[in-house]
């Protein structure tokens, strides 16, 4: 059920409460006050994965990155989606105002294997994109999970849905879908902000206690650290690394590529895999800093490398 009338609050663990909105004053002193961002690249070619290279099941662990949030994510022979960004354009009313990517998905929306669920982690239009949603409920009837009050925005798509509150858990069979606190907001109309739920996920599978952690969209905070001190740590965590220029704007909602290796220490992830970087221009970072800055990052707290697997739009990540 849609909530109307109540407001969702990021509390920590003393039980304070953090205030996450921007006022329109804020958002008219970035855009007034800071330098003009550089532009990213009109379009950026990548390699759409064939269809006879996608199984349509898989026992082991593979995550193909499709693009910004959107995964599928093949465990233990179930099929899961994401933050479902399946086509160039997302937008209010496509038709008039849209946000395009700068990229192709990394998998042409037909040639996808059977999805059996949609992972939602807020309402935002750069994770929650109607067409997306119409086009998996029509092809694949999955079953879409997300946080208490979202289903109103897609009720009129799915009757298949799973509404959670933040440390809830669902049972999906050969595995568990934990949905999780994380630092966000949520609003898509004028009058509904933080009126439903945002968070983070956990997968859980019961075949071989692969633990996967998605971030979602978040800023810094201690629901890291209460993740990976719950779950005993992650063997993959999806982590955004952009969106986060001007920091005084940005920091009260997403994490830099630094907090990302803070957060990836946080949550005992054995490897990260970045996200939220390279296919939509949200904020004022150049296109390539991110990464530039996760190198970095990694250096500064003597991690390898490694530690982030950097998985190209349209690639798997296998377990070796």
């Amino acid at each position: 059920m849609f909530l109307s009338g109540f407001q969702y609050s990021n509390i920590n663990a003393n039980g304070q409460k953090i205030s996450m909105n921007h006022s329109i004053f804020q958002v008219l002193k970035w855009k007034l006050t800071e330098p003009k961002p550089q532009a990213w690249p009109k379009f950026v070619e990548v390699k759409q994965i064939p269809k006879n290279e996608i199984a349509e099941r898989s026992k082991t662990l593979k995550i193909l990155y499709i693009t910004h949030s959107t995964f599928l994510i093949q465990i233990n022979n179930v099929n899961i989606i994401t933050d479902p960004i399946l086509f160039s354009g997302i937008g209010l009313f496509e038709r008039f105002f849209k946000i395009d990517m700068i990229h192709k998905p990394g998998i042409a929306p037909e040639n996808l294997p059977p999805i059996d669920y949609v992972l939602i982690s807020h309402n935002h239009y750069d994770h929650m994109d109607i067409k997306s949603i119409k086009f998996l409920a029509e092809k694949c009837n999955p079953t879409f999970v997300m946080g208490k009050g979202n289903y109103g925005y897609i009720k009129k798509i799915t009757n298949k849905f799973v509404e959670l509150n933040w440390n809830e858990k669902f049972d999906a069979g050969s595995v568990e879908i934990h949905f999780l606190r994380a630092k966000h907001w949520s609003k898509r109309g004028l009058f509904d902000t933080n009126k439903a739920l945002w968070g983070a996920f956990a997968i859980i599978s019961r075949y071989d206690s692969k633990k996967i952690y998605f971030a979602g969209d978040t800023a810094h905070f201690d629901h890291f650290s209460e993740a990976g001190k719950k779950f005993n740590g992650f063997d993959v965590a999806l982590l955004p690394i952009g969106a986060y220029e001007p920091n005084w704007f940005m920091k009260e909602s997403h994490i830099n590529p630094f907090e990302a290796v803070l957060a990836h220490k946080e949550l005992r992830a054995k490897i990260s895999i970045p996200m939220h970087y390279q296919s939509v221009q949200l904020s004022n970072e150049q296109y390539g800093q991110p990464i530039h800055d996760l190198k970095t990052a990694l250096k500064e707290n003597n991690l390898k490398e490694e530690a982030f697997q950097i998985v190209n739009i349209g690639e798997f990540y296998e377990e070796k």
